[in-house]
């Protein structure tokens, strides 16, 4: 409630979104503001909302009064009309940069510079990054296969090796230097601009990422919630691919790594098998 008296809500609702009705006796204060969340446990003192998701393509999230008339909208997009990419599955959620500017703008948002957000608590701001090579991300001494600096936000340089932009741009790879430990995979659309060669320096928070369900052992390592800080050079030689056998390329030390190796298919690429050929 960015205004200066207090607002009664009660039986307010959510026409699309999701579904909830404000109890009775509802009221926000000015200048306040709470949590509505799927999982009320989740945050303390937040709201429960009744039922429904939002979902992961852009959402029309809609509140009007016990009149009909609509309070309050927000129309955002999947990675477009100038919402940020970063928070399109990335693991930054988005923030309203002011709460008396007008929250239908993609402009009046930000992409959380922390994962998961801040629901409940001040917005974030960007942390200092801590500087290190891919290597020193990816490898860890102690033998441990997850990376020394799980949710640290760091800065790191390497070449574009991959960018991912089948339907919707998602990911890019880089990598310094040849051999193991030298690639690591970037959750986050690369700029429109940026093309394999291209030597960039890129900040975001380091994770393991596993998928539901998935085995914790064989996750695999990637810096998320991210951007790039800049292109330094283009048209850059590739480092030279790794040659392995099949049955060794899903070692840890190879995760981002350039690799080549020969086999048979026993299985072609379709949309059944998220366009991917297996040997």
């Amino acid at each position: 409630n960015p205004g200066t008296t207090d607002i009664d809500i009660s039986g307010y609702y959510f026409t699309q979104g999701i579904e909830h009705v404000f109890a009775d006796s509802t009221t926000l204060a000015a200048g306040a503001y709470f949590v509505l969340a799927k999982n009320g446990a989740s945050y303390a003192g937040s709201v429960q909302w009744g039922s429904g998701s939002l979902t992961n393509g852009g959402e029309d999230i809609i509140i009007v009064d016990t009149s009909g008339v609509v309070v309050d909208s927000v129309d955002f997009e999947d990675n477009s009309d100038g919402w940020s990419s970063v928070a399109d599955g990335g693991g930054s959620s988005l923030e309203l940069i002011d709460a008396t500017s007008d929250n239908s703008l993609a402009a009046s948002w930000q992409a959380s510079w922390v994962v998961n957000g801040t629901p409940g608590a001040a917005n974030s701001t960007e942390p200092t990054p801590t500087v290190l090579t891919i290597y020193q991300i990816q490898y860890n001494p102690t033998g441990n296969e997850d990376s020394p600096y799980i949710d640290e936000y760091v800065e790191t340089t390497g070449i574009v090796t991959g960018v991912d932009r089948l339907g919707n741009n998602s990911a890019f790879t880089i990598q310094h230097g040849g051999g193991a430990w030298n690639g690591i995979y970037c959750w986050w659309a690369a700029d429109e601009d940026v093309v394999v060669g291209d030597e960039v320096t890129v900040r975001g928070t380091v994770v393991e990422y596993t998928a539901f369900g998935g085995d914790t052992l064989k996750s695999m390592t990637e810096i998320t919630g991210g951007y790039i800080v800049s292109v330094n050079s283009s048209g850059n030689t590739l480092p030279q691919p790794v040659v392995l056998a099949p049955e060794n390329i899903g070692q840890e030390m190879y995760e981002g790594v350039l690799v080549t190796t020969t086999g048979t298919v026993v299985e072609e690429a379709s949309d059944d098998n998220y366009g991917e050929w297996r040997i």
